[in-house]
């Protein structure tokens, strides 16, 4: 993800980091990731929707993941993330 995309990233996109080498064709996609925190030098609290676990990633190393609405509130309820009044 570059700079101007994560300034569009919102809380509750749903993210995913590649596994594998960093500039190579063979990369295999990582577990999706609710944003639930954005800090202004660009890091980026997720929650992994497999495990559950917290974690802070540079949004250098983020994708976004194309997912319709009814997948993100399935993946938030996983996670228990809720939008907060007004967001």
């Amino acid at each position: 993800m570059n700079y101007m995309q994560m300034r569009t990233l919102k809380l509750g996109d749903i993210v995913y980091q590649k596994a594998g080498k960093a500039h190579g064709s063979d990369q295999d996609m990582g577990p999706l990731c609710v944003v639930l925190a954005i800090t202004a030098r660009g890091g980026v609290l997720l929650a992994d929707t497999l495990t559950n676990a917290r974690y802070w990633s540079p949004y250098q190393r983020l994708y976004l993941y194309p997912a319709t609405e009814a997948h993100k509130v399935l993946l938030w309820r996983r996670v228990g993330f809720t939008l907060p009044l007004g967001g």
